[in-house]
């Protein structure tokens, strides 16, 4: 095999501009960082003087970039050939949170049980329960966006998952720390979904309805509610209990801020090349709540089905028993 230095060049200069087209923004730096390590090699083998040691660490920064790069295409074509899986374990997730708000739905009807209780009052179990349906709903909205589903349907999810969220704060008792940073986090979670809420209903007037001026007003109506999740994730941040965890800094934050950013973007554009609208004075109200996970009533076993269980358990054990004394003795007759 020649090395790199025997083969003809066609260009004397790599236009990076041109040969990252079409590579994914978070992969480029890596080709980029890889054709330059090629590049070195082909120096260090034209040099009549390279040392042996310059040109084994060149190739061996070359070997440790191709190799991050194939790590990279195997996690993607794992995640493309894994859409079963994924699948899957929504369904399991939201299964769980639906039975999880079922439980807490079921509890505040145990007065007996909770009486006295500082972490089951009525109001805890409430939250809780808006909670868990408020996280089934967000697991319905990460499939519908995989899906590339209507944005007129995300909206209206994401406006429902809002109000949920806000309304467990409301049942929250903020007089202390705990429920005060928890309160705290259940209403940046409902900013955060109505800036989302907000985002999509601006992609669905600009794309479905072509209304690119009702567009732009109301991704900034979206901008306003990032504002004010940006501003709990502060206020969380001051409250005691401290925490490691920021929550302007989650992955699902920053996603927030480049879906609606890039949609902002694209109606400012269009707008200015093609449509021209003025923008309203008003902004358009939100699209409708719609609610899509809902719960079925937890039924518990009767103290009757226990007792049937138990004895038939006993039953089985019995003969069993039985069965075993009787082939001890034939091993000893």
């Amino acid at each position: 095999m020649a090395h790199p230095a025997c083969g003809k060049k066609l260009t004397d200069r790599i236009n990076f501009g041109i040969a990252l087209e079409g590579v994914p923004d978070n992969l480029a730096p890596f080709v980029h960082d890889s054709t330059r390590k090629r590049q070195g090699i082909e120096e260090a083998l034209k040099q009549a003087d390279g040392s042996s040691e310059t040109v084994v660490n060149t190739l061996r920064e070359y070997v440790v970039m191709n190799t991050t790069l194939k790590s990279i295409l195997q996690k993607v074509n794992g995640s493309i050939t894994n859409e079963d899986e994924d699948e899957e374990k929504m369904k399991q997730s939201l299964n769980s949170l639906k039975t999880a708000a079922s439980i807490f739905e079921t509890a505040k009807s145990w007065a007996s049980l909770i009486q006295g209780s500082k972490d089951l009052t009525v109001p805890i179990l409430s939250a809780l329960y808006l909670q868990s349906l408020a996280e089934g709903q967000t697991v319905t909205i990460r499939r519908a966006v995989s899906k590339d589903h209507k944005a007129s349907l995300i909206s209206e999810l994401c406006h429902d998952v809002s109000q949920k969220y806000t309304a467990a704060a409301g049942e929250v008792d903020a007089s202390h720390h705990e429920g005060q940073k928890w309160s705290t986090y259940l209403r940046f979670q409902g900013e955060t979904y109505m800036a989302l809420a907000r985002c999509y209903q601006g992609v669905h007037l600009l794309e479905t309805e072509e209304k690119c001026g009702d567009s732009i007003v109301v991704l900034g109506e979206g901008f306003k509610h990032l504002s004010q999740a940006t501003h709990l994730s502060k206020e969380y941040d001051k409250i005691k209990p401290k925490t490691k965890l920021h929550l302007a800094e989650s992955a699902q934050f920053e996603k927030v801020k480049k879906v609606l950013n890039e949609n902002k973007a694209k109606s400012d554009r269009e707008n200015n090349l093609i449509y021209h609208q003025k923008l309203p004075e008003e902004c358009p109200p939100p699209l409708d709540p719609k609610c899509v996970v809902h719960v079925t009533a937890l039924e518990l076993p009767s103290g009757e089905d226990h007792t049937l269980t138990v004895l038939e358990t006993s039953d089985v054990a019995q003969s069993e028993g039985e069965v075993e004394a009787g082939a001890l003795d034939a091993g000893t007759s």
